[in-house]
């Protein structure tokens, strides 16, 4: 198996006005980020931008609100490499351990791996996507895609981000 390096990892993060601080704290921990900013206060329209950076190939994203732990650079390495073709969810909210999880349980998408071709399908996927509308949104559109095509996600116990306190954007 091919281990993925430093230098091969493409990461991108969700931010918007505001909430520079927080960008800044990442772009220093993360400096090969591609950073998206929003653009007219749509969230959703700027998670697809991102999808749409990535192209086909594998990619880790965040919202510019996580908190990363402490080693997160050396961690997330082991844990994509692990589980590189599945979804991975990085921010743990409901689970107790460290497994794999039907996709109808995704939520949080403070941080998460896609594999290769996984951003492509969602965009496509959510160009006809029916569903909520709600704070939420991005959360749905990921979990109804891995329900819809019937794939598991992997879930890191404990989550290697947290969500800063306060709303999100």
């Amino acid at each position: 198996m091919h281990h993925l390096l430093v230098e091969e990892m493409k990461i991108f993060i969700q931010t918007c006005r505001g909430r520079e601080k927080m960008a800044t704290a990442l772009a220093e921990q993360l400096p090969t980020a591609v950073f998206i900013k929003d653009i007219g206060h749509n969230p959703t329209r700027t998670w697809l931008r991102m999808m749409a950076s990535a192209g086909d190939d594998g990619a880790l994203f965040l919202e510019d609100d996580a908190v990363l732990c402490r080693n997160f650079e050396k961690l997330i390495y082991g844990v994509v490499d692990r589980h590189r073709e599945s979804a991975i969810n990085l921010f743990a909210l409901k689970a107790d351990r460290s497994d794999y999880y039907s996709g109808r349980h995704f939520c949080m998408a403070q941080c998460y791996w896609l594999p290769t071709g996984a951003a492509a399908a969602l965009i496509e996927f959510a160009k006809t996507w029916q569903g909520h509308n709600d704070d939420h949104l991005i959360d749905w559109i990921i979990r109804d895609y891995l329900k819809t095509n019937k794939l598991s996600f992997w879930q890191e116990v404990p989550g290697l981000v947290d969500h800063r306190v306060g709303p999100s954007a």
